[in-house]
Formats: C-alpha cells, sequence, structure tokens
C-alpha cells in the first residue's frame, strides 16, 4: 500500500478500518473501507461499523474496497484530489 498508493508508512499507522461480511457477484467477500480518525470527532470510539461510517463520516474515508476470500484486495483510492499524485484503483495480492 506503501508504493502503490502513495501512503507513508507513519501514516498507514494513524488510519483506522471497519469491514462488513458481504457477497459480491455471489461470492463471498469483505468490504472494507480505511478512515482517517483524527478528522472525525471523538477519533476511531465512535465508528460503529461499516455502514455507521459510510453514512455519518463519509469524508474520513481514505480507501475503500474489498476483500476475497482468496486474500486478494482491491481498493479505489477516496482521497481529496489535492492529495493524490494519480487516481488509483489497485489490486493487491497477498
Amino acid at each position: 500500500m506503501t508504493s502503490q498508493l502513495n501512503v507513508k508508512p507513519g501514516e498507514m499507522d494513524r488510519m483506522g478500518y471497519v469491514s462488513k461480511e458481504a457477497t459480491l457477484h455471489g461470492r463471498p467477500v469483505r468490504y472494507i473501507r480505511i478512515f482517517d480518525p483524527s478528522i472525525i470527532p471523538g477519533g476511531a470510539r465512535v465508528i460503529g461499523d461499516y455502514d455507521f461510517l459510510g453514512s455519518q463520516y463519509w469524508h474520513s474515508v481514505l480507501f475503500e474496497g474489498h476483500v476475497e476470500r482468496s486474500s486478494s484486495i482491491y481498493l479505489v483510492d477516496r482521497r481529496p484530489p489535492s492529495r493524490l499524485s494519480i487516481p488509483s484503483k489497485v489490486q493487491y495480492d497477498v
């Protein structure tokens, strides 16, 4: 994530994430949202779950996507344009 999405290791340490089990095209996946808790009043402790983050604090979402059962990770960069170097949609194989 550090090289393909231009995220520094120190920034990664400060990020939070939420997830939920779902199906995508008939396959079981885990939807994930990676967010910046520093811009949420009360920080990460006020985030209840995946849907709550998306409905109440969408502006804090940095990346979102899903994890396949095979451990492949698909992320879309949701950072504001001023922080992007190149718009990205990246697949990670773990």
